[in-house]
């Protein structure tokens, strides 16, 4: 399971994975709620001996530096993508695999230029990709442009990777590198993988967090027996523009990666890619629906739950029948013609005996709006109708009593509220050295571990 836990709460809350024997692996830069964390290279994929380098370095540019939609942006966002695209390649063939540390070096000597700057671009113009030695000329030509154009070019660059100045950041991606994203692909041990950047670093860190994304899923195509995934990702709005976002729900589907996305509204999804508020959920094969606040994300639900047709017996129209009906009789007795009058009797009687048909919407605006805390809407493939269901909050339910530890944002941390047959009770947190057992778990490298009592 990989998961995007924005402010580190999953990962606080369900620390414990011993009962399921699952390892624990946490990017944490900056140490949430005392969880210590792994130094990963999402960018290990990229590696000099691969026979995709080009393809994968295109695939890594491409969700580090989406475009904007803008036409103005169009040439500069295009062009930055090329300059990046052959930085890396270089820099892949220098040491072998691309990280972080050695990209951001050579953006800021690019900009800086000097003697350091003339040793990338030797490299660039000795390696036997025609793409790259192109590049090169390009850059050296540039320099003497004076219409801002380059500028223009390398302020797309130095913005989409501004956030490696972060020294946080940069520690965590940076050697010696204790875990890898590829370790999720090991048919013999199930893995956790938290990525844990703090709630307001979101959207500044967005271009290395959809970098993990990249890396893991490379990984997952290229072991397709590998065991099935489960990608968790809580608040994956605040990335941003993400390609690979998108095609997870559509091209994706097969791959043995089950996406499971969190929004707070549709208006959330349209910063994925153009239309994903539409595709998303046309392709999602589950959706649960719960929480409705704005009135756009309302509308749209009540929508696709359709209509429904009511009958019920229309009292007036029904009164209306029985005196035309009484009238009938009536005529018959003042000498009209008995025949019509007994047919136009019999006529409204059957008016006044059936129902009135009414089409509503299924839950309307309104409904869906105020749809309460404990229900949720769910559309599942080869359901042909939604299903209103009941949801619960974890803490309540008596089966996971012990599996889950304090919220760090709802104390105390030093006790934890669970669900017993005699109703609620309080637990307290025991930590303690680590059984044998368990000793070599990656997340209890420290010999501490700590338990519900």
């Amino acid at each position: 399971m990989l998961v995007l836990d924005v402010k580190g709460e999953i990962a606080a809350v369900t620390r414990d994975q011993t009962p399921d024997r699952k390892f624990c692996l946490y990017w944490n830069p900056q140490g949430l709620h005392g969880i210590q964390g792994d130094t990963i290279n999402p960018l290990d994929h990229i590696r000099k001996d691969s026979p995709t380098l080009i393809s994968d370095t295109k695939v890594f540019v491409e969700n580090a530096l989406p475009e904007s939609g803008s036409p103005q942006g169009r040439f500069f966002e295009g062009r930055g993508k090329e300059i990046v695209e052959a930085l890396s390649i270089t820099l892949t063939l220098r040491d072998g695999v691309l990280t972080y540390p050695a990209l951001y070096r050579a953006i800021n000597q690019l900009v800086i230029g000097g003697d350091v700057w003339l040793d990338i671009a030797f490299e660039m113009q000795e390696t036997r990709i025609e793409f790259v030695r192109r590049i090169e000329e390009e850059i050296a030509s540039a320099r003497d442009d004076s219409s801002g154009g380059f500028k223009g070019i390398i302020g797309e660059i130095t913005r989409a990777f501004s956030c490696l100045s972060d020294p946080d950041l940069m520690a965590s991606v940076s050697p010696p590198f204790t875990a890898s994203m590829a370790q999720m692909c090991e048919s013999d041990q199930t893995y956790q993988f938290y990525l844990m950047p703090p709630g307001d670093m979101v959207e500044a860190w967005a271009p290395v967090l959809k970098s993990f994304f990249v890396n893991a899923r490379t990984y997952k195509a290229r072991a397709p027996a590998a065991p099935r995934q489960t990608w968790v990702l809580d608040e994956i709005g605040n990335l941003g523009s993400f390609p690979l976002a998108l095609k997870l729900f559509t091209r994706d589907a097969g791959l043995g990666i089950r996406p499971w996305g969190f929004w707070q509204s549709t208006e959330q999804m349209k910063a994925l890619a153009p239309g994903a508020e539409k595709i998303i959920p046309a392709s999602a094969a589950l959706q649960n629906w719960f929480g409705i606040r704005d009135d756009g994300t309302a509308i749209a639900l009540s929508r696709r739950m359709g209509h429904e047709t009511l009958r019920y017996v229309d009292e007036q129209r029904r009164e209306t029948a029985r005196h035309a009906k009484r009238k009938a009789v009536q005529s018959m007795f003042a000498g009209q013609d008995p025949f019509k009058a007994a047919f136009d009797a019999q006529h409204q009687t059957r008016i006044s005996n059936i129902p009135a048909l009414k089409q509503r919407a299924l839950m309307t605006q309104d409904e869906v709006l105020g749809l309460p805390p404990g229900k949720q809407i769910i559309f599942a493939d080869q359901l042909a109708h939604p299903i209103l269901a009941d949801r619960f909050p974890y803490y309540e339910l008596p089966f996971m009593a012990g599996r889950y530890h304090p919220n760090p944002f709802f104390p105390p941390d030093t006790h934890v509220q669970i669900m017993t047959p005699r109703g609620a009770a309080w637990r307290p947190v025991i930590t303690e050295p680590v059984p044998r057992f368990f000793a070599h778990y990656p997340q209890y490298r420290d010999g501490t571990w700590s338990r519900i009592g």
